[in-house]
C-alpha cells in the first residue's frame, strides 16, 4: 500500500506560528474544570471541531465535552465495551472517533452524529489505538498478539473499516504509540529487551508507507507514554518514570530533561514546541519547552485529582488533562482545561486578522485594528520585563469593543475572549 501524501493546512499553519515564537515563557493556568461524574480512562480532541472525548468507567462511556463552552454536552453508554478503554482516537478529518475494546477489538463513532458507526472485530487484546489524518489509517495495538493492526478509516471507502495489514512488533505489551501524519511514521513503545547486549528496544518505528519495521534501536532503559511533533519532527518518552528523552525521527537519543518519579502520560503541542507530562501521586503537571529543554511544574492540586491521560487540541492550543481519582470533592473525575498560550505577537497578530475577517465598517476596523497595533508595537517593552504598556493596550481595545453596539454579541464575546487570553498570558491580572 502506498500512502500519498495530502496538503496539511493545520500542519502549515502551525510550522508558521513557530517560525514567529520566541523563547520566552509566559502563564500557563487552569482555565476550567469540567465535572464528569465518572472516572476517566482515556482521552482525545478532534481538533477541527473542537470537541472533546473522554472515555469512562464504571459502567463504561464516552463523555462529549464542548471545548468552546468547556461543558458536558453528552454521555454516550458504552455497552458492549466490559474494560475500560485505555486507548481512544479521534481522525479531524473524517470526524470518526475509535475507542479500543480489549475483548472484542474497536468501536466506531460518528462524530457529527454521535451514533455508532460499526465495530471492527479484532483478536482479544486491543488496548491503544492511533490515528493517521492525512493518510485515514487507524493503527490498533494488540497486547496478546504483539502486533499493530491497520485499518482503513477512509470515510465512505470500499474497505472503510477492514483490516489492510497486521504489522508485527517486538514484545509490544500494550504501551503507547503515536503518529506523525507529515512523515507517516508510526512510533510505538514496545520495551523489547535484547539479552545479548542487556539493553531494551524501548521504541519501535512502522513506515506507513510500507507496513514495516524500519527502526527498534538499543536503549538502556524501558519506556512508558510516548508523544510526537510532528512539526519538529521529534518524539518524546517517559522513561523510568521521572525523565522525559528525545529522539529523532529513526529514535535515535537526543536529549534526557528529568522531572520527578511518578511521571504517567505525556502529550506535544506543535503549536508552542511545548510537551507536558502528568504525575498522578503528586497531581502535578509538568511544561517543557522544545527548543530549550526548560521545564515548569503546575501542581493541579497536590495529589488529590490524580492527573493521568491528557490531550492538546494544536488549534486552540488547550490541554485537556483528565483527571482519574475517584472522589468528585477533591478534583477527580474531571478534566482540567490548561491555556498552553502562543506568544503574545502570535495572539495579537491572530486578532487581527479576526478583526479584519468580520468585514466591519472602515471606522470601526481601524478604531479597532489601531488598538491593537498599538499593543504589538509594545511587545518590545517585554524585552525588559515590562509588560504593563502591553496590558494597557489590550485593555483599551476591550474597552473599545464593548463601546461598540455594531458588533454582534457573538462577534464581541469572541474578540473580547482572545484579547483576555493575551492578558492571562502576559499575566496582566
Amino acid at each position: 500500500m502506498t500512502a500519498l501524501w495530502k496538503p496539511n493546512c493545520l500542519i502549515l499553519a502551525v510550522a508558521l506560528i513557530l517560525l514567529s515564537c520566541s523563547a520566552q515563557a509566559f502563564a500557563q493556568t487552569v482555565v476550567a474544570t469540567i465535572p464528569l461524574g465518572q472516572s476517566p480512562s482515556s482521552i482525545a480532541v478532534n481538533s477541527q471541531t473542537n470537541i472533546v472525548y473522554a472515555t469512562t468507567q464504571f459502567p463504561t462511556t464516552l463523555k462529549v465535552v464542548d471545548g468552546a463552552t468547556n461543558s458536558l454536552t453528552l454521555t454516550i453508554p458504552l455497552n458492549s465495551i466490559f474494560l475500560p478503554p485505555s486507548g481512544i482516537a479521534v481522525n479531524s478529518t473524517t470526524n470518526r472517533i475509535y475507542v479500543d475494546d480489549f475483548v472484542h477489538g474497536v468501536v466506531v463513532l460518528d462524530g457529527a452524529t454521535n451514533a455508532f458507526v460499526a465495530p471492527i472485530f479484532l483478536p482479544i487484546g486491543v488496548v491503544k489505538i492511533a490515528v493517521n489524518p492525512v493518510t485515514s489509517m487507524i493503527y490498533a495495538g494488540n497486547r496478546e498478539e504483539h502486533t499493530i493492526t491497520v485499518i482503513d478509516g477512509n470515510r465512505n471507502s470500499p474497505t472503510e473499516n477492514s483490516v489492510l495489514a497486521v504489522i508485527p512488533v517486538p514484545a509490544y505489551l500494550g504501551g503507547d504509540f503515536a503518529v506523525n501524519p507529515v512523515t507517516n511514521r508510526l512510533y510505538v513503545v514496545t520495551n523489547g529487551f535484547d539479552f545479548e547486549t542487556n539493553k531494551s528496544r524501548p521504541i519501535t518505528v512502522v513506515d506507513g508507507n510500507s507496513n514495516t519495521v524500519i527502526a527498534s534501536p538499543l536503549h538502556d532503559n524501558s519506556v512508558g507514554s510516548l508523544a510526537v511533533n510532528p512539526v519538529t519532527n521529534r518524539a518524546y518518552m517517559v522513561n523510568s518514570g521521572f525523565k522525559v528523552e528525545e529522539f529523532d525521527a529513526d529514535a535515535a537519543h537526543l536529549a534526557t530533561v528529568t522531572l520527578n518519579f511518578g511521571l504517567q502520560a505525556i502529550a506535544a503541542n506543535p503549536t508552542t514546541n511545548r510537551i507536558h507530562v502528568t504525575e498522578p501521586d503528586l497531581g502535578a503537571f509538568w511544561t517543557i519547552d522544545g527548543s530549550t529543554h526548560s521545564f515548569i511544574r503546575y501542581a493541579l492540586n497536590l495529589y488529590k485529582p490524580i492527573p493521568g491521560p491528557l490531550a492538546v487540541n494544536p488549534v486552540t492550543s488547550f490541554v485537556y488533562v483528565a483527571n482519574i481519582g475517584f472522589n468528585p470533592d477533591q478534583g477527580g473525575q474531571s478534566i482540567s482545561v490548561i491555556d498552553d498560550a502562543p506568544p503574545p505577537a502570535v495572539q495579537l497578530q491572530a486578532l487581527i486578522e479576526k478583526v479584519r475577517s468580520y468585514n466591519l465598517s472602515n471606522g470601526i476596523s481601524n478604531s479597532l485594528d489601531s488598538k491593537l497595533q498599538n499593543a504589538l508595537a509594545a511587545l518590545e517593552s517585554l524585552n525588559s520585563g515590562n509588560n504593563a504598556t502591553v496590558c494597557n493596550k489590550v485593555a483599551a481595545f476591550i474597552n473599545e469593543v464593548q463601546s461598540h453596539k455594531e458588533l454582534t454579541a457573538a462577534q464581541a464575546s469572541d474578540l473580547i475572549n482572545a484579547a483576555t487570553r493575551i492578558q492571562r498570558t502576559l499575566t496582566c491580572v
